[in-house]
């Protein structure tokens, strides 16, 4: 899979909004078949403000509900492009959520 690299990517921490993001099927086909040698990722849409958004590469490493529903869930991995850590938390209902990115 090939993802274009934002700059922003490289520098950005802190608390973002997510717009879009996958589906059911995309989100836990990205954490149960994610393997060291074929790895498989969810590609967030985050919201910077002043209408300026870009896609997020992240790599699940942990997926929990967060409501009996089983469409809200709080997730953690690392960003693809930039090694950073991430969690945050997804609704899949209207794909939206929030994400943090901390320093490498």
């Amino acid at each position: 899979m090939t993802t274009k690299k934002s700059p922003l990517q490289d520098t950005m921490t802190g608390h973002f909004d997510i717009s879009n993001g996958p589906g059911k099927d995309g989100l836990n086909h990205a954490f149960f078949w994610n393997t060291t040698t074929d790895p498989h990722f969810v590609i967030f849409k985050v919201e910077l403000g002043e209408g300026i958004s870009i896609p997020v590469t992240v790599c699940l490493n942990g997926l929990e509900r967060e409501s009996g529903s089983g469409y809200q869930w709080l997730f953690k991995g690392f960003n693809h492009c930039s090694g950073q850590q991430v969690h945050g938390y997804y609704n899949l209902q209207d794909r939206t959520g929030w994400i943090e990115l901390t320093h490498k």
